[in-house]
């Protein structure tokens, strides 16, 4: 007589199926956040948007800051995803043209707009008492990871085309920022922003010592 089988496993939910709950809870959180933004945003809505109990979600929370703590990391590593390196290029300014395109239309996206928003309602939820003077911890954090994935980028464009940037996180920064003061201030179409991307370019490479597609002799 062959065994019994074993009985259903109770307790937890096994770690696959527990990081599927936390997937469904930020994405709820998501969707929630696109629709009344961080200030209404509660969690015995999201509840019911995420189908889950307010319990399950507090196992996974301590709260809401740490909440959209987390969404936010989320959207932010689907931002610079987007920003990944394209196909092959032609030339040093089409591999960069191509790379700030690619970039502001990704921070141009309306739900990036969201993400500065929530980047600016986590920073003021923080404790004055616990912040540094002066300073944005979660703003300048994520700008931290804008920087250090254009230094990756750059030293990529460096390696593809055999040239040097001196003080490559000085350039890095530099180059972060012209890109979001583009998004910041700009108020233009997809098009708009290839054009922009592709003078931004140009420019840079030309303060670089390189003109057009080579080295500047």
């Amino acid at each position: 007589m062959s065994p019994a089988p074993p009985p259903p496993a109770r307790g937890r939910p096994q770690a696959a199926r527990a990081a599927l709950i936390g997937h469904r809870i930020i994405e709820a959180a998501w969707g929630l956040l696109v629709d009344v933004g961080p200030e209404a945003f509660t969690i015995d809505a999201l509840a019911l948007r995420a189908r889950a109990s307010k319990q399950t979600i507090y196992a996974r929370f301590a709260g809401k800051q740490p909440l959209l703590a987390a969404v936010l990391a989320s959207r932010l590593r689907r931002i610079l995803a987007a920003v990944e390196e394209g196909g092959p290029a032609p030339s040093p300014l089409a591999h960069l043209a191509d790379l700030a395109a690619r970039a502001v239309l990704a921070l141009s996206e309306p739900e990036a707009r969201l993400f500065d928003r929530l980047i600016d309602w986590i920073d003021n939820a923080e404790p004055a008492s616990t912040q540094p003077t002066g300073t944005q911890p979660t703003r300048r954090a994520v700008y931290a990871g804008f920087h250090a994935a254009a230094e990756g980028h750059l030293a990529h464009f460096c390696a593809r085309w055999q040239c040097r940037l001196e003080d490559l996180p000085a350039v890095a920064a530099f180059w972060v920022e012209g890109l979001v003061g583009h998004v910041r201030c700009a108020i233009t179409d997809a098009d708009g922003h290839r054009d922009w991307a592709h003078a931004y370019a140009a420019h840079f490479l030309r303060a670089q010592g390189w003109a057009g597609n080579g080295r500047a002799d």
